[in-house]
């Protein structure tokens, strides 16, 4: 997920369901500002094809967006997917970089035929924790047997 002050890119990978073989020919990203709580304020983007990103555009700086998605076969439409909240940043001051940025405020897309992936940092960060955890773990082990081995030695002396 990567925003600007008036852009925002989705990625997302297809789930193929187990009890559907239709393909899906394309879907729908439905967007609005989050303090608007007015249906008819959707805008809606058409994806077509088998696309897995979308660049929102001509968005307003520091404002928060409801973005949900609907796929769409020759079966019709599915569900639409739950809401995802995300925000543009301020204003760019000229002169100043820009790097992207994850939004993790909330869960990723799963109905609909439609999952958000997240960021590669997001799964490094994920995986180095699990690393860190099993480490203190079989850290902790070895530091009891060595214990357990010197009183077992101090123990026959």
């Amino acid at each position: 997920l990567f925003r600007s002050d008036t852009e925002i890119l989705l990625k997302w990978t297809y789930i193929t369901p187990n009890n559907n073989n239709t393909p899906i020919q394309g879907l729908y990203i439905y967007y609005r500002p989050t303090d608007s709580d007015n249906d008819s304020d959707y805008k809606r983007d058409e994806v077509e094809g088998s696309q897995q990103r979308h660049l929102i555009s001509h968005l307003q700086p520091e404002t928060s967006y409801d973005i949900k998605m609907q796929c769409y076969n020759e079966g019709g439409e599915s569900e639409f997917s739950n809401v995802m909240m995300c925000e543009t940043k301020a204003k760019r001051t000229p002169g100043l970089s820009e790097t992207p940025v994850e939004d993790r405020s909330t869960p990723p897309i799963s109905r609909g035929g439609v999952k958000q992936t997240e960021t590669s940092s997001a799964i490094a960060r994920s995986s180095d924790m699990l690393y860190l955890i099993v480490g203190c773990v079989l850290g902790v082990m070895v530091l009891i047997l060595i214990v357990f081995i010197a009183m077992s030695q101090i123990g026959r002396a």
